[in-house]
C-alpha cells in the first residue's frame, strides 16, 4: 500500500470520527507475481470480496430480528 500511484484518505462521518477508508490506484504498479487474479480484473475479485461482506450483514440483520420475538416471549416468562 506504501507505494507510487496508491493514496488512502479517511471517510470521515458526521460524527467526525473516521473509522473507514477510501483507496485511490492512480497508474498503480506491482510485480506479475502479486497479482491477484487475471491481468486488469481487480474490480472483479474485488465484487467477489464484498459478496462476503454483503452476506455477513445480512445475516446479522436476520438474527436481529428474530432475537426480537424471544426477548419479547423471555420477558413475559421472566417478568
Amino acid at each position: 500500500m506504501a507505494q507510487p500511484g496508491v493514496t488512502t484518505r479517511p471517510i470521515k462521518l458526521l460524527s467526525g470520527a473516521s473509522h473507514f477508508c477510501e483507496t485511490f490506484f492512480d497508474d498503480a504498479r506491482c510485480e506479475l507475481d502479486n497479482v491477484v487474479g487475471e491481468l486488469n480484473q481487480g474490480w472483479t475479485v474485488a465484487k467477489y470480496l464484498l459478496t462476503h461482506e454483503r452476506e455477513m450483514i445480512g445475516g446479522s440483520a436476520i438474527g436481529r430480528a428474530a432475537m426480537r420475538p424471544l426477548s419479547e416471549f423471555v420477558t413475559q416468562q421472566v417478568g
